[in-house]
């Protein structure tokens, strides 16, 4: 995704029209000759990451998806070959409320984008494929498609803490973090696993 490395990153080695052209050429050729392949996946995490709000991290990284779509549909391209498979990573951070929205804002926009502007017929264009995964600095817990036994406990538990306002530990384990310990210290200094310190 080359115009994240524009907007966050800093990264870009050579001008837009040529990495664009590269982006473009990959769709192409992977929509031809691997289609089942995912070409591309639109960041919106590094946007996030590098200081935007979630309402702009969900604005840049929409506008960079479907000028990649724009760029494919000028190869001639039908919007039904390469769609289904674009996918995207944002970012999530722990105002759950927030990110719910978001997401539910981010799917309704693309597939009415889709549809109306692109002329997606294919139910599978108008859905944003699913990331591997979602991060954030202050992370939410986000379930896998099927969330184990103990990831479902760990989600109950994060939740009924934070319903409980049992916001000190999160408060203790910012401050450690800040004083370079790893989550392996801090489960130690505070008799948590590692895993429950990253999720909280």
């Amino acid at each position: 995704d080359i115009l994240k490395e524009y907007i966050a990153q800093k990264e870009w080695c050579f001008p837009i029209d040529p990495a664009m052209r590269l982006c473009g050429d990959m769709i192409e050729w992977c929509t031809r000759h691997m289609p089942r392949w995912h070409p591309i996946s639109i960041s919106g995490y590094h946007i996030r990451e590098a200081g935007s709000t979630a309402q702009q991290e969900l604005a840049f990284t929409l506008k960079d998806g479907l000028t990649y779509v724009e760029q494919a549909l000028a190869r001639g391209l039908d919007v039904d070959a390469f769609a289904p498979r674009l996918s995207f990573f944002f970012n999530a951070h722990i105002d759950f409320f927030e990110e719910i929205a978001k997401y539910r804002a981010a799917r309704r926009i693309w597939a009415r984008w889709m549809r109306d502007r692109y002329g997606a017929r294919n139910e599978r264009s108008l859905q944003e494929v699913p990331p591997d995964g979602i991060e954030g600095a202050p992370q939410a817990y986000l379930p896998a498609a099927t969330p184990t036994p103990s990831e479902e406990a760990v989600a109950k538990e994060r939740w009924e803490d934070l319903t409980r306002g049992r916001c000190e530990l999160d408060r203790q384990i910012l401050l450690l973090r800040r004083e370079g310990y790893t989550y392996e210290e801090i489960g130690r200094r505070l008799n948590l696993s590692p895993k429950r310190i990253h999720l909280l």
